[in-house]
């Protein structure tokens, strides 16, 4: 059980990591410049400096660490807005810096560098069940609380159904999932090795 439960903390904590480090290696995009921003109520992934989560992040249950994700700060470049993120843990020396923007399909996207190339697809507003954003897949709308929230709807993203009683253990292990309420933001963060990040508190301007 020790052993386990040190796998599933550094896969977390490299999973943290790993997202803001695939520029290199992951494809092109190309993403058009977003005609109008809409209001925070109704995007999953309102943008604006000053907006801030907080996360309690867990290994099977075992509180690992908190997490907190800020925007600083916005820039314009090739005609697009693009917003600083600073993702903190406790004992950082320095934060984890990436970008987030949103196109004109209203899909926020997230890259390493102020520039639409190598850019991963977040979630987007106006996302239906079965849409695809990215490699997720939207599963539908449910029920579920969190110490930010309270009970909310949320959307929830999945690479692919954990219910499935087909799988093997093994695919299990690579099942990956999000949940964003309307008008907050990322709600909840898990994978098939136990570990999952909660949203705990959070700012959102209006």
């Amino acid at each position: 059980m020790m052993r386990r439960l040190v796998v599933v903390v550094v896969a977390l904590l490299a999973a943290l990591g790993n997202a803001s480090c695939r520029n290199g290696a992951a494809d092109s995009t190309t993403v058009e410049t977003p005609a109008r921003t809409p209001s925070p109520q109704q995007t999953y992934y309102p943008l604006a400096v000053g907006n801030s989560w907080t996360f309690r992040c867990s290994a099977e249950g075992e509180f690992q660490f908190e997490k907190t994700v800020r925007i600083t700060s916005d820039i314009f470049a090739d005609g697009n807005r693009f917003y600083r993120a600073e993702m903190t843990r406790p004992g950082d020396a320095q934060p984890l810096v990436y970008y987030l923007f949103e196109s004109p399909d209203t899909t926020v996207w997230r890259t390493s560098e102020p520039t639409r190339n190598a850019a991963d697809p977040l979630v987007r507003s106006t996302v239906s069940r079965g849409d695809r954003v990215g490699k997720l897949i939207a599963a539908g709308f449910e029920k579920a609380s969190s110490p930010a929230t309270g009970e909310a709807e949320l959307l929830r993203l999945e690479n692919f159904s954990a219910d499935d009683p087909t799988l093997s253990e093994a695919q299990r292990f690579e099942w990956q999932g999000r949940s964003y309420a309307k008008g907050v933001g990322p709600v909840i963060e898990a994978d098939g090795l136990g570990n999952e990040c909660v949203l705990v508190k959070h700012r959102v301007k209006p």
